[in-house]
């Protein structure tokens, strides 16, 4: 995304890598959450390995309620609610509310700081709030990759 484009290029550019996400962030965090946990299964016993093969499958999963508690009705609900604003001349609307990228996820209070700031703001947001997971994947990465080590 270019932060410097004009507002309802930078809505159809957020919008895009919004959508495209939900393809593919949702298998990778069940593959990582169930290798890690099939990883932990194979470990003939409660030890500190399938420990934190556990720890990780976890943390691999955590994903899951952040996005859809957290960011959902935040920063990813603002973004589609100021997407619809600058985009509705060009026919983009939401289809009613309720879970999906094509939806209004917003809560009010999101919607009531969507009004406030500009698209770029917004996107500059999103990509900080979406850092966490990546941190998150990462921190499950080194506890499984310790855990691997740690068996041989």
């Amino acid at each position: 995304m270019t932060t410097h484009a004009s507002p309802k290029l930078l809505a159809r550019q957020w919008l895009q890598a919004y959508q495209f996400a939900s393809v593919f962030v949702a298998p990778l965090i069940l593959l990582g959450a169930s290798s890690n946990a099939i990883l932990a299964y194979m470990t003939s016993e409660l030890t500190r390995t399938s420990a934190l093969y556990i720890i990780s499958a976890i943390l691999n999963a955590s994903i899951i309620p952040y996005t859809a508690l957290y960011m959902e009705p935040g920063v990813n609900g603002a973004g589609k609610w100021k997407a619809q604003e600058l985009l509705r001349d060009d026919g983009f609307t939401l289809n009613g509310r309720g879970a999906g990228t094509d939806k209004d996820t917003a809560s009010e209070s999101a919607k009531r700081w969507a009004e406030t700031v500009d698209m770029k703001t917004i996107a500059e947001t999103w990509a900080r709030t979406n850092a966490w997971r990546y941190v998150i994947t990462g921190i499950a990465l080194v506890i499984s990759a310790s855990a691997t080590m740690i068996s041989h």
